[in-house]
């Protein structure tokens, strides 16, 4: 209401949802979404749960354009409505959509960030402009051929209840213009993105913090949105999900005994290791690094620290909370072009006796073949925030990607191509070795995926940390195992 057109080409996320054309009539406009992800748009709950077939517009801009070189239409294969939305309050007004086919991204056809760090919340709540696209309903009631936009400022609850008396959570939040009651979100944006443009970790971001929920009915000035961060957790399980059933059944996995259904996706165990991939080397009783567990022979782990004809010995599921199993190391395979910590710092350790699986004890899941290795690959690269396990008991924290090419840039240190870089975790102690790992859900469990391994980092704890790219590195462990 009262917007303006939007720069073409500024929003590439937006999505169009249409009904499916009927009795010789065009495909009909009734919501919005965003595209989050190549395969899934999210939108709000109310726009959906009753629809039989949907169809996904990318690429638009203006819809009375017959120019269709840009515009991209996909059905949608499942929708993903919140379990607890209620249609008469609009709570918990959230869904995805899974496309039937996952796009490409171009230049008119991206994804909107969407911040999954719950620490980043408060940073979010505190950016009080915010912008409002769709093309919903003009002053002239009826819904827009371009793409318009509005920017609005966020409100206390306080002031949402004098127009809303029901709006009292904190999953949904208010916006809009009290001053001069004249900019809103109206009827036909919904489901569409209410989104701030910050600074966010060094790059200028715009970040979606809500979805157009409902509002008055002339559109006034005061709208409700979900509040986007309430739902991470939910997001990020039916991505997970999705990429497990779309992936997994196809992964040839260098040892298919890392499929575990001991840790559920609520997070309950039973009497488990929530990583019984991770290895502990010593000297003696001395703990020397950390390693993974990737076969029943082989453990995983950096080669700075493992001085010749030293007896070396592993220690398996001791964050189980059950006795540690203790195995001797029958050798030491470092990287052949193993030259210093900013190269090729990787070694495998081939045990004396096969490592007998168990709950507490099981190798962590990578790629068995070259085609496997380019999937995971892109896989990891696309996620901005890994995890990292530290060295004392059932320790991990979320890391931030950093650009590699800059990480290292104030001490004359120029990455290897095989390294990455993320910033350092405050709240666990790392060790040489120390896994850096992404998780997804298979079945009702998670499956943990090595990417990384802590290589070296600054003395003072503050700066970047860098990491061994493991998957780099697929082939030449395929082979030695093999």
């Amino acid at each position: 209401m009262n917007g303006e057109n939007a720069i073409e080409g500024s929003n590439p996320w937006m999505a169009i949802l249409l009904k499916p054309a009927k009795d010789g009539q065009p495909p009909e406009f009734f919501c919005a979404g965003t595209l989050i992800d190549e395969c899934f748009v999210l939108t709000a709950a109310h726009c959906v749960f009753d629809k039989q077939q949907i169809i996904v517009r990318l690429g638009d801009y203006d819809r009375s354009s017959e120019n269709n070189a840009t515009k991209e239409d996909i059905y949608v294969i499942e929708a993903h409505v919140h379990h607890e939305f209620v249609q008469m309050t609009n709570l918990n007004d959230i869904a995805l959509l899974r496309l039937s086919r996952c796009v490409s991204y171009k230049a008119h056809v991206q994804p909107i960030c969407i911040q999954m760090d719950p620490l980043r919340k408060s940073q979010l709540d505190s950016m009080m402009q915010l912008t409002a696209v769709g093309w919903g309903n003009t002053r002239t009631g009826k819904k827009s051929d371009v793409l318009q936009t509005v920017t609005l400022k966020r409100l206390l609850n306080g002031e949402c209840k004098e127009t809303f008396w029901k709006n009292d959570t904190t999953t949904q939040f208010c916006a809009g213009d009290l001053n001069d009651r004249k900019v809103d979100s109206c009827e036909g944006d919904s489901g569409g993105p209410l989104y701030t443009t910050g600074l966010l970790d060094g790059v200028i971001r715009k970040t979606q913090v809500g979805i157009i929920s409902y509002g008055t009915t002339t559109c006034h000035g005061v709208g409700v949105y979900t509040d986007v961060m309430s739902y991470v957790d939910w997001i990020e399980k039916i991505v997970f999900e999705s990429d497990s059933v779309l992936v997994v059944p196809k992964i040839n996995f260098l040892d298919d005994n890392c499929i575990s259904n001991s840790t559920t996706l609520s997070g309950r165990k039973s009497q488990t290791s929530a990583f019984p991939w991770l290895a502990h080397v010593y000297i003696d009783s001395f703990p020397l690094a950390l390693g993974t567990l990737i076969s029943d022979s082989f453990v995983i782990s950096t080669a700075q620290f493992y001085p010749a004809g030293v007896p070396l010995k592993v220690g398996l599921g001791r964050n189980s909370g059950h006795s540690e199993m203790i195995y001797n190391v029958e050798s030491v395979i470092r990287r052949p072009d193993f030259a210093s910590l900013s190269k090729n710092d990787i070694a495998l350790l081939k045990l004396a006796v096969k490592v007998q699986f168990s709950d507490n004890i099981r190798p962590i899941c990578m790629p068995g073949d070259s085609n496997e290795t380019t999937t995971f690959q892109e896989k990891a690269l696309q996620m901005e925030h890994l995890e990292a396990i530290g060295s004392r008991q059932e320790s991990s924290a979320i890391v931030q990607r950093l650009n590699s090419t800059i990480c290292y840039k104030g001490n004359y240190q120029k990455l290897d191509e095989n390294q990455i870089c993320f910033r350092h975790p405050q709240l666990i102690s790392l060790a040489s070795g120390s896994p850096l790992v992404r998780k997804f859900a298979h079945g009702d469990a998670f499956v943990y995926t090595l990417v990384g391994m802590a290589s070296f980092g600054h003395s003072d704890l503050r700066g970047p940390d860098v990491y061994t790219d493991v998957l780099s590195y697929s082939k030449w462990i395929e082979g030695l195992i093999r």
